[in-house]
């Protein structure tokens, strides 16, 4: 039997997330998970490791990249010093030494989102919460000046930065790559540097602690920057050849699945009372494929884990970044009207 379903509404969503940064020799990673509850609490976890080079740039009294310095912590009496404040409290702190890296997590736990962004480090990124014209939560992070860091730093080159946002209320709008209810999440690479500005909105209603924000986001400023080429190499030359191909063969090498987000695919039908199950999912251009257990789905190396009369499960595996791998089970149901996705 083949059940049919009504086209999709897509759930808008956004994320954010402070940063700080994993550099491991010439590599970058990080991963960051924010959460504001619908009091105005919440609490931020970063997770990220050091390497050698970058340590050596940092201790360095030298060092010209000052502003690099005030977001990667090398002691925990610089991680306090920079976040602990008036309602505000630095827990869980672990600064290891891990096969010659420093491995570094912590979690900032705070009562308001206002002490939370009035800390000494937070203070000076252009990152705002505010109430926007319709009473709801609004969010904008200008993030042009942690790009340029990147592209400066002695130890960049590839890199990986992951960022959730769990907001309190529905999600409105946003500028995001991915959404689970109300989670945001983001990724950045060294060939995915963009939007400038992160933009969101959630819905205001009930959000009494609105009213002790801003009443408006921080002005977006012109930016310019020099580069200097003296004693580097030619920025344009073969680097960026060789990524472009090596990108190129990674697409063609995937399934046509594997070219979408979960949330551009559209499950339209399942034939269920046969030994080996089938679904079909619709891509964002309409065009139908056939999937089974064990099938390819999704930018994350999903994989089709089980077919059921109304649903289908695909599970997401990922390493964090200490190596430990997490799965992620989504839910793909055919309903009347509307697809929905839960996540486990």
């Amino acid at each position: 039997m083949v059940n049919k379903n009504l086209p999709v509404r897509l759930k808008t969503f956004y994320g954010l997330l402070i940063f700080s940064f994993l550099f491991c020799l010439g590599c970058l990673e990080s991963e960051n998970k924010l959460v504001v509850r619908s009091d105005g609490s919440g609490q931020l976890m970063v997770s990220y490791l050091v390497g050698q080079e970058l340590r050596k740039e940092l201790s360095s009294p030298g060092s010209g990249n000052v502003a690099l310095r005030e977001r990667v912590f090398l002691t925990e009496n610089d991680l306090r010093a920079q976040y602990e404040g008036e309602g505000v409290k630095v827990e869980q702190v672990i600064f290891e030494e891990k096969e010659e890296q420093l491995r570094v997590s912590y979690t900032i736990a705070f009562d308001t989102i206002t002490n939370f962004l009035t800390t000494k480090a937070l203070a000076k990124e252009d990152i705002s919460f505010y109430p926007d014209k319709n009473g709801n939560l609004a969010f904008q992070w200008d993030i042009r000046r942690l790009k340029q860091l990147l592209k400066e730093s002695k130890s960049g080159g590839d890199f990986s930065l992951k960022f959730t946002l769990v907001l309190p209320g529905k999600i409105m709008e946003s500028n995001a790559d991915q959404i689970e209810k109300n989670s945001l999440f983001w990724n950045f690479r060294a060939d995915k540097l963009f939007p400038d500005i992160l933009t969101a909105t959630c819905e205001g209603k009930g959000l009494i602690f609105l009213s002790q924000l801003p009443q408006e986001g921080k002005k977006v400023k012109s930016m310019s920057f020099v580069y200097d080429p003296t004693g580097k190499a030619d920025p344009f030359k073969p680097f960026i050849l060789e990524a472009k191909r090596s990108k190129e063969i990674m697409e063609k090498s995937l399934q046509p699945l594997q070219r979408y987000e979960l949330s551009q695919l559209k499950l339209v039908g399942i034939i269920w009372n046969i030994d080996n199950p089938r679904a079909l999912i619709e891509d964002a251009a309409g065009k139908g494929y056939i999937v089974t257990r064990g099938t390819f789905i999704g930018k994350n190396g999903g994989r089709v884990a089980d077919i059921l009369p109304g649903e289908i499960i695909v599970i997401e595996e990922s390493p964090d970044i200490f190596g430990e791998v997490t799965k992620r089970e989504i839910k793909i149901k055919l309903h009347i009207g509307e697809e929905e996705r839960e996540v486990k």
